[in-house]
C-alpha cells in the first residue's frame, strides 16, 4: 500500500501544530483504514497519472506500482488511454461510471471515478473497482439461453402461441402464422378462443377449459 500526504502547510509552533493537526491525522487514518479494508479495488491518482494511494485489494490484482503511471500499471500502455475519463473528472469535476474489461486479469469491472479535493487545493481522482465478472457471465448465459429459446420457438414445425391470462395472443411463431393464414400483426392481441371454435357455444366451451387450465384443474 502506498500513500503520499498532499498537504504542505507552513510549520507552526509545536503545540499549535499538534492541536490543529490531530483531527486531520485522525480523519486521514480513518479514511485509510476504510479503504484498506475494502474488498473492492481503490486508487487515488493525480493529474499527471501518478499514484497517491492504492489499496491492498487492487494491489493483489495488479501487483506493486513500482513508480509506474496509471496507464502503465493498469493497461500496459506508454501513453494515456483514449478511453480515459480523467478529463471529465479533473477538468469538469464530474463523477463518472462505466464498465471496463481488462485483459491483464480477465475481469470486467464496474468503475466509479470522482474528484477528490486535497487540503492544498489540488484535485486528485479517486476510483473504485467493483468486480462484476460473474454477473456479466450470468447475463451472457441468460441471453444465450433466451436466444436458443427464441430460435426453437420460431423454427419448430408446429404452431405455438403465447397467451396471456386474458386469453389474448401475445406471441405466435412462424408455423402458426403459416397454418392459420393470418399475418402476425393480425394475430397479436386476438382472443385465442376465436382460433379454436367457430360458434358462440364453441367459444364459451373453450373459455371454460381455459379458465380451468389457469386454475390448475383437470381439463
Amino acid at each position: 500500500m502506498t500513500y503520499i500526504e498532499r498537504s504542505k502547510r507552513p510549520r507552526q509552533p509545536e503545540a499549535d501544530s499538534a492541536a490543529k493537526g490531530a483531527p486531520a491525522v485522525m480523519e486521514r487514518d480513518l479514511l485509510l483504514n476504510i479503504l484498506n479494508s475494502m474488498g473492492n479495488g481503490v486508487y487515488i491518482i493525480n493529474q499527471q497519472c501518478d499514484f497517491e494511494y492504492i489499496n491492498p485489494a487492487l494491489e493483489i490484482q495488479f501487483g506493486a506500482v513500482n513508480g509506474r503511471k496509471g496507464y502503465q500499471y493498469l493497461n500496459d500502455r506508454e501513453e494515456v488511454c483514449a478511453w480515459c475519463k480523467n478529463g471529465a473528472v479533473f477538468s469538469e469535476g464530474k463523477t463518472v461510471r462505466w464498465e471496463w474489461y481488462t485483459e491483464k486479469t480477465g475481469k470486467t469491472c464496474d468503475l466509479l471515478a470522482t474528484p477528490l479535493r486535497n487540503p492544498d487545493g489540488s484535485i486528485s481522482k479517486l476510483e473504485v473497482f467493483r468486480d462484476i465478472t460473474e454477473r456479466k457471465k450470468t447475463e451472457k448465459r441468460r441471453r444465450d439461453s433466451e436466444e436458443r429459446y427464441r430460435n426453437l420457438y420460431e423454427e419448430v414445425p408446429s404452431a405455438y402461441f403465447s397467451v396471456g391470462i386474458d386469453g389474448r395472443i401475445g406471441r405466435a411463431n412462424r408455423s402458426a402464422v403459416e397454418l392459420l393464414g393470418y399475418s402476425l400483426d393480425e394475430m397479436i392481441g386476438k382472443p385465442v378462443f376465436n382460433l379454436y371454435a367457430d360458434t358462440l357455444d364453441g367459444r364459451a366451451k373453450v373459455r371454460r377449459v381455459f379458465q380451468r387450465f389457469l386454475a390448475n384443474e383437470e381439463t
